[in-house]
């Protein structure tokens, strides 16, 4: 596990990172590019996270052209969105029937089923290990298919935004949106952050609200609205 903050007194300042074996690793690049071309026409645009020539920038460049488009004659605003251990808290089961509802062969779904299934993780401290627990849900982390199922899984919240445009990378989304008027854009935005979070905890996905922001902009004035 390695330690995400200065804390190293509470446990979820923690996060587990799978040791993997190289031959592992090689093997799983071969899977992944064998599926990359699926994913391509699978996956919405603007899915910007482990992906060939996506990057943050792409989402920063969206956003900011998104914005600067309609500025001149509408309020804009955004939610940012954030989640909590999201590659940890992924249920396989969900997850494999999302791989057949995307229409993967019987061969590929059951690859997958094997490949993240009968992993255990133990905690090591100095000399000292724990015993051994089963993991009954998430992706490794640190593998090369982990972030491709991740970015799979997610996929589906696309088609429940509806009056919004939704940016995504990793396990950072942004809502955004605009309207003639402050008070419409406020209530787009809650109306949707409002959906997303619904499908975050139908998904059993943690939503870590602390770290919510949201902001609306207008030609002359940049404010924080409370969520």
């Amino acid at each position: 596990m390695i330690k995400k903050t200065n804390n190293k007194n509470t446990i979820s300042n923690f996060r587990s990172i799978s040791l993997l074996g190289a031959f592992s690793k090689i093997y799983e690049k071969i899977i992944k590019n064998q599926l990359s071309s699926v994913l391509k026409n699978l996956l919405s645009p603007f899915v910007s996270a482990y992906r060939e020539c996506y990057s943050a920038q792409h989402v920063l460049i969206r956003l900011i052209e998104e914005w600067k488009e309609n500025l001149d004659n509408n309020h804009v605003g955004g939610v940012l969105m954030d989640l909590s251990k999201a590659f940890d808290c992924i249920p396989h089961d969900l997850l494999i029937a999302k791989l057949q509802a995307y229409g993967f062969q019987e061969s590929v779904i059951m690859f997958i089923y094997s490949y993240l299934s009968n992993r255990k993780q133990c905690v090591r401290i100095n000399n000292t290990s724990s015993s051994f627990k089963d993991i009954v849900s998430g992706v490794p982390q640190g593998s090369i298919l982990g972030p491709f199922l991740f970015n799979l899984f997610i996929n589906d919240l696309f088609y429940f935004i509806e009056k919004a445009s939704l940016h995504n990378f990793a396990d950072d989304n942004t809502i955004t949106t605009f309207a003639n008027s402050c008070a419409e854009v406020k209530n787009i935005l809650e109306n949707e952050s409002d959906m997303a979070v619904q499908w975050f905890n139908k998904n059993e996905m943690i939503v870590n609200a602390d770290k919510f922001k949201a902001i609306i902009i207008t030609k002359n004035v940049t404010s924080n609205v409370p969520i």
